[in-house]
Protein backbone atom coordinates (compact mmCIF):
# COMPACT_ATOMS: atom_id res chain seq x y z
CA UNK A 1 0.00 0.00 0.00
CA UNK A 2 1.61 3.22 -1.39
CA UNK A 3 1.44 5.80 1.90
CA UNK A 4 0.82 8.96 -0.01
CA UNK A 5 -2.42 9.50 -1.99
CA UNK A 6 -3.38 12.63 -4.22
CA UNK A 7 -6.21 15.08 -3.82
CA UNK A 8 -7.54 17.99 -5.60
CA UNK A 9 -8.88 21.32 -3.81
CA UNK A 10 -12.72 21.61 -3.95
CA UNK A 11 -14.27 24.81 -2.55
CA UNK A 12 -12.82 27.63 -1.24
CA UNK A 13 -12.93 26.99 2.69
CA UNK A 14 -9.33 26.31 2.96
CA UNK A 15 -8.34 29.70 1.43
CA UNK A 16 -6.30 31.13 1.81
CA UNK A 17 -3.96 28.41 3.02
CA UNK A 18 -5.54 26.12 -0.25
CA UNK A 19 -7.10 27.01 -2.85
CA UNK A 20 -9.86 25.72 -5.22
CA UNK A 21 -7.53 23.37 -7.91
CA UNK A 22 -4.49 23.07 -5.74
CA UNK A 23 -3.34 19.52 -6.38
CA UNK A 24 -2.18 18.29 -2.90
CA UNK A 25 -0.33 14.95 -1.37
CA UNK A 26 -1.99 13.15 1.80
CA UNK A 27 0.46 11.28 3.61
CA UNK A 28 -2.11 8.19 4.59
CA UNK A 29 0.68 6.56 7.14
CA UNK A 30 0.61 10.26 9.19
CA UNK A 31 -0.79 8.77 12.25
CA UNK A 32 0.45 5.30 12.44
CA UNK A 33 3.04 6.05 14.85
CA UNK A 34 1.50 9.57 15.97
CA UNK A 35 -1.56 11.24 17.30
CA UNK A 36 -3.38 14.05 15.15
CA UNK A 37 -2.35 17.39 16.68
CA UNK A 38 -3.84 21.03 16.52
CA UNK A 39 -3.19 22.62 13.65
CA UNK A 40 -2.78 19.52 11.18
CA UNK A 41 -4.78 19.92 8.02
CA UNK A 42 -6.38 16.20 7.42
CA UNK A 43 -8.55 14.86 4.74
CA UNK A 44 -11.43 12.83 6.33
CA UNK A 45 -14.08 11.24 5.30
CA UNK A 46 -17.66 11.84 6.13
CA UNK A 47 -19.92 8.79 7.51
CA UNK A 48 -23.19 9.66 5.82
CA UNK A 49 -22.53 11.11 2.43
CA UNK A 50 -18.96 9.50 2.33
CA UNK A 51 -17.41 12.59 1.13
CA UNK A 52 -13.29 13.46 1.45
CA UNK A 53 -12.89 16.99 3.13
CA UNK A 54 -10.32 19.17 3.57
CA UNK A 55 -9.88 21.01 7.33
CA UNK A 56 -7.61 22.20 9.85
CA UNK A 57 -7.73 20.21 13.67
CA UNK A 58 -8.81 23.09 16.02
CA UNK A 59 -9.32 21.17 19.17
CA UNK A 60 -9.16 17.58 19.96
CA UNK A 61 -11.52 16.49 22.32
CA UNK A 62 -11.82 12.86 24.14
CA UNK A 63 -14.45 11.90 21.61
CA UNK A 64 -12.24 12.75 18.61
CA UNK A 65 -11.16 15.84 16.48
CA UNK A 66 -12.58 19.11 16.39
CA UNK A 67 -12.19 20.50 12.52
CA UNK A 68 -12.49 24.03 10.79
CA UNK A 69 -11.42 26.27 7.23
CA UNK A 70 -8.98 28.23 7.21
CA UNK A 71 -11.60 30.56 5.14
CA UNK A 72 -13.01 32.42 8.56
CA UNK A 73 -15.91 33.86 6.56
CA UNK A 74 -17.57 30.77 4.58
CA UNK A 75 -16.39 27.37 6.27
CA UNK A 76 -18.14 24.82 7.30
CA UNK A 77 -16.37 23.44 10.72
CA UNK A 78 -17.57 21.20 13.33
CA UNK A 79 -20.29 22.53 14.65
CA UNK A 80 -21.81 21.70 11.05
CA UNK A 81 -19.65 18.31 10.51
CA UNK A 82 -19.63 17.02 14.28
CA UNK A 83 -17.12 15.54 15.97
CA UNK A 84 -14.31 13.68 13.44
CA UNK A 85 -13.53 9.93 14.73
CA UNK A 86 -9.64 8.97 14.32
CA UNK A 87 -10.92 6.47 11.81
CA UNK A 88 -12.26 8.55 9.47
CA UNK A 89 -9.19 10.43 9.16
CA UNK A 90 -7.81 9.21 5.31
CA UNK A 91 -4.13 11.06 6.09
CA UNK A 92 -2.12 14.74 7.08
CA UNK A 93 -1.94 17.20 4.18
CA UNK A 94 1.62 16.78 3.37
CA UNK A 95 2.93 19.46 0.59
CA UNK A 96 1.13 20.62 -2.52
CA UNK A 97 2.71 19.44 -6.09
Amino acid sequence: MFPLKRFVVKGHSMQPSLTEGDHILVNKWAYLLSKPKKGDIIVFKTINEGKFILKRIYKIVSQGLLVKGDNKVDSLDSSHLGIIKPGQIQGRFLSKY
